[in-house]
């Protein structure tokens, strides 16, 4: 097993493993909005100039899992933002299935328009972490932590005191190994569609 760099190439396997992940995560949304969002979603991301994106790939060059994020969120909502006819283009075939997803996909597209201020669905400015995810098929959960860990070692390695993310509370097996991996709540907040969240950061003390 080897970490890399991710690269458009990946783009397919990161949303096909994205959208795996999703299904079986308690809370999951962005599965919901399926793989045509997640691939443009994924395309935006590991082009950004400050994102990092991680893999882990086996010696069959098939990708196990990825760890996602970005050093400067705001520059990412504004990819969000200047990218909105991609993002709907793609997010056509998820509303015909279930258009219930409307509203949901009306107040994040609040929140990106605001530039993040609308509300607290998101981390919005300083480093953070976007995704984490692991392949059901790879029965290897240590990688999958030192995973988490290589990300968050380049992170710090490149001067960041610190990254933020959010965990629905419901996910709480997840929320748990953060917390023991040493990730501190540093707020906790509900959504409008009633699901509670808490924003967590992990510090870099070296």
């Amino acid at each position: 097993m080897k970490f890399r760099i991710a690269k458009n190439s990946d783009i397919k396997m990161l949303s096909e493993l994205h959208f795996e992940a999703g299904k079986i995560q308690p809370n999951g949304y962005m599965y919901k909005l399926g793989l045509p969002f997640l691939k443009t979603y994924y395309k935006l991301l590991v082009n950004e100039k400050n994102s990092l994106v991680i893999v882990a790939e086996n010696k069959d060059s098939i990708i196990c899992g990825f760890c996602a994020g970005t050093f400067v969120a705001e520059e990412h909502i504004k990819t969000l933002k200047k990218s909105r006819l991609k993002i709907a283009i793609s997010l056509i075939p998820s509303i015909i299935k279930s258009p219930q997803l409307i509203l949901s996909i009306l107040a994040r597209n609040k929140f990106i328009n605001s530039n993040g201020k609308s509300s607290d669905i998101s981390i919005s400015s300083g480093p953070r972490f976007e995704y984490w995810a692991w392949s059901s098929k790879n029965k290897n959960p240590f990688m999958a932590i030192n995973l988490l860990k290589f990300w968050l070692k380049i992170m710090f390695n490149f001067g960041v005191n610190s990254v933020k993310a959010e965990v629905d509370i419901a996910n709480s097996d997840i929320l748990k190994l953060h917390q023991k991996l040493g990730a501190h709540i540093i707020k906790e907040i509900t959504l409008s569609d009633g699901r509670k969240r808490v924003h967590i950061e992990y510090t870099n003390n070296e």
